[in-house]
């Protein structure tokens, strides 16, 4: 487990983004950049990025749970 994005993305096959508490599975995303994965080279990938957009997004805080948690 980890909570570095870009090492998650470099050495995983899934990532799983949970929701803010009470934590919740927010989406389930398969890494579908082919071993083996290096480290300083993946991230210059066009998958790599658009991975990295795609969870960056997911991570946001969902606005439709703004003030539902008190």
């Amino acid at each position: 487990m980890t909570h570095d994005l870009h090492e998650a993305i470099v050495l995983a096959d899934w990532v799983i983004v949970f929701s803010a508490r009470p934590a919740r599975i927010r989406a389930i995303q398969p890494i579908d950049i082919p071993r083996p994965r290096d480290l300083t080279e993946t991230r210059f990938l066009p998958q790599f990025r658009e991975l990295h957009e795609t969870l960056c997004d997911l991570l946001r805080p969902d606005p439709s749970l703004q003030g539902a948690a008190a």
